[in-house]
């Protein structure tokens, strides 16, 4: 952090040399604008710096960025990221302000690859039963934007061959439509719970240079995954207007429980232990609400096969209603046992 200025004195024209190699990364997104786009999320210097780092080359890549996939379990933040790496987009300027963002779960439609097909790249009249005019497809509605497409495994492998001919060659047809070749300027996003190699096409697979994969909750650092549990009872705080008072039994069985659904679950299990705190509590004439082990979800209670103890070598947390963020909350003393922990987990 610190440099002696004999030292600096002696070698300024090697540290000058790293100065501007370690800020060369940051003076680029200074320069486009979108330097704080993922500054707020939990992770990005942490177990999220790689995959961010891969989104943000996946939009400044010219001349239109490159197709992305993000694989990872259900309710790892997924659909969170990718709003993100639209909104670095529009940061950097490589998209208008007001370009579209068009989401669209495939597994909505998997049934029916003909309506998929119609929906994605449109259709025309007569195309398949029920289709009684014209109709743009979400391609081109997201032209200059843009499109989602979550849960891609669900893409029977004819809609994959076209989207492979979007990717290759940046133009379509619509359902029905032939002798005429469309084009739209469209980035493409996908996202999927499964394994890419068993689920798609190679030809398919081949079109997408990034493969971006997001760790599980359990997966994340110790302090990641205190921060989360914070920030989302932070939230819920603030939305409430009252300070809210964690067991430290909760904290460590939120820390390691293995129920299903990750951040997503964990998120959920919060906001219904403070809505059972607030009802078994003094209610709207308390100034805070006490969040005990049996204020939990039962699901998330029953999946816990471990011995309650407390990790952190602390009393209960305090969550203040404040806007103000104060994460530091936890002690110098609670700082080391995070840090012994993680050493002990690697």
């Amino acid at each position: 952090y610190f440099l002696d200025q004999k030292t600096y004195l002696a070698r300024q024209k090697e540290l000058k040399l790293v100065t501007r190699y370690l800020l060369k990364s940051d003076s680029v997104d200074q320069e486009k604008g979108g330097r704080d786009v993922f500054k707020e999320v939990i992770g990005c210097n942490g177990s999220l710096k790689y995959s961010i780092e891969q989104c943000k080359a996946a939009v400044s890549y010219p001349p239109q960025g490159l197709p992305l996939l993000l694989v990872g379990h259900s309710g790892v933040g997924k659909s969170f990221l990718a709003k993100l790496v639209y909104e670095y987009a529009k940061a950097i300027k490589v998209i208008a302000e007001k370009a579209p963002f068009i989401v669209f779960n495939c597994a909505e439609y998997a049934n029916n690859p003909e309506l998929l097909s119609g929906i994605l790249f449109g259709h025309c009249k007569g195309a398949y039963t029920g289709a009684d005019s014209d109709s743009t497809g979400l391609i081109e509605v997201a032209d200059g934007g843009f499109l989602f497409l979550d849960e891609i495994h669900r893409l029977p492998p004819t809609g994959q061959e076209k989207l492979f001919l979007f990717l290759d060659q940046g133009i379509f047809r619509r359902l029905g439509e032939s002798g005429r070749d469309r084009q739209a300027q469209v980035r493409l996003m996908f996202a999927t719970t499964e394994d890419p190699e068993d689920n798609f096409l190679q030809t398919f697979l081949r079109r997408i240079p990034l493969v971006v994969r997001i760790p599980t909750f359990q997966e994340r650092p110790l302090k990641e995954k205190m921060e989360l549990i914070y920030t989302f009872y932070k939230k819920e705080a603030v939305t409430i207007k009252k300070d809210v008072s964690i067991s430290n039994q909760v904290v460590d069985l939120l820390l390691n429980s293995t129920a299903g659904g990750n951040i997503g679950k964990l998120r959920n299990a919060i906001k219904l232990s403070c809505a059972n705190a607030y009802n078994h509590g003094p209610g709207s004439k308390g100034k805070d609400i006490k969040v005990k082990l049996n204020h939990l979800p039962k699901d998330v209670l029953h999946a816990y096969e471990g011995v309650i103890t407390n990790k952190l070598n602390g009393e209960d947390v305090l969550v203040s209603c404040s806007e103000k963020n104060d994460f530091s909350y936890i002690t110098h003393d609670q700082q080391k046992t995070l840090h012994v922990h993680e050493e002990l987990t690697l």
